[in-house]
């Protein structure tokens, strides 16, 4: 799709991703189509339904630093349809309170506070719209949607941690409504976590959690997510897959020619087999870093 005339975007930058295989699939039931309810506790599609042939569903996350500028939307949703993203977190949005709505085939959630600072979103296109059996929102800087797949449900987080400027209690809260979400969900759902992190776990290999592609110095916040991604046994997709440097950074500092990956998904060690490269270029905006993206198949 091209992309509007009147929009002014930067030249085009990598976007680092993954791709995630044989990972649950859909199960649409007929009563709930279109609409969103509570969990429910079923592990296999409605009763007469068939599974639905392999297919890929791009997943990215994003730092916007506002989505309060002119025009901003249609562009997250061009980018998202030139990019095959169908599910799209999103960190420091700036949106006032809490809301979940439809605009032009797309549906956004997000959760923020009384004044427009942080702030962090999920969007869905339509047809992973109609599959959100769950969602909460804990704060401007946490939220959770949970999608009707089979044989398990699919748990997307997405977090946007304090900066390096915030006092560890900050980070420290975060952790722990991080880790008191988690424990809601059944141990078989897929889960996946998102988002803009602002640690840097570096490049080199680290036990089963980070893989030798990172990028720069690990630093203190770094060594805290591996030790989270320990205790919970996931993997941080980004570092797993080659990728040249120009295409690991997910952040340009304003004014200066470093680069950082502070942006990751992660995902449970138990799908670390299916992960593989996924390579593409996408124009942003000169204000917003580069997204991350993965893709999962299902059936």
């Amino acid at each position: 799709m091209a992309a509007n005339k009147t929009m002014a975007l930067s030249p085009p930058q990598p976007l680092s991703g993954q791709r995630v295989r044989r990972i649950p699939g859909l199960g649409q039931d007929p009563v709930t189509v279109g609409a969103a309810g509570p969990s429910g506790s079923g592990m296999a599609p409605a009763e007469g339904l068939e599974r639905r042939k392999g297919r890929e569903f791009g997943i990215a996350t994003w730092n916007v630093r506002t989505m309060n500028a002119k025009g901003k939307l249609e562009n997250i949703k061009r980018e998202m349809q030139r990019n095959n993203i169908n599910v799209l977190g999103l960190s420091e949005v700036r949106w006032l309170e809490s809301e979940d709505r439809m605009s032009g085939g797309y549906r956004i959630m997000h959760s923020g506070g009384k004044e427009k600072q942080r702030g962090v979103a999920i969007m869905l296109d339509e047809e992973l719209a109609k599959r959100v059996v769950d969602k909460e929102l804990i704060s401007d800087r946490l939220m959770m949607i949970k999608l009707e797949t089979v044989p398990v449900h699919t748990v997307i987080i997405q977090v946007y941690m304090p900066t390096s400027t915030a006092e560890d209690e900050e980070v420290e809260k975060v952790y722990e409504q991080l880790e008191e979400l988690l424990d809601k969900q059944k141990g078989r759902d897929n889960v996946l976590i998102l988002g803009d992190w602002n640690a840097v776990v570096g490049e080199g290999k680290e036990g089963k959690e980070v893989g030798k592609f990172g990028l720069g110095v690990r630093n203190e916040r770094g060594e805290k997510l591996i030790e989270f991604c320990e205790r919970r046994k996931l993997i941080i997709c980004n570092t797993w897959n080659k990728q040249p440097y120009r295409r690991r950074y997910t952040w340009k500092q304003p004014g200066g020619r470093a680069r950082y990956q502070i942006d990751y998904i992660l995902v449970k060690q138990r799908y670390r087999k299916s992960v593989c490269a996924k390579r593409k270029r996408v124009n942003v905006p000169r204000v917003c870093p580069v997204p991350t993206a993965i893709q999962i198949t299902t059936w």
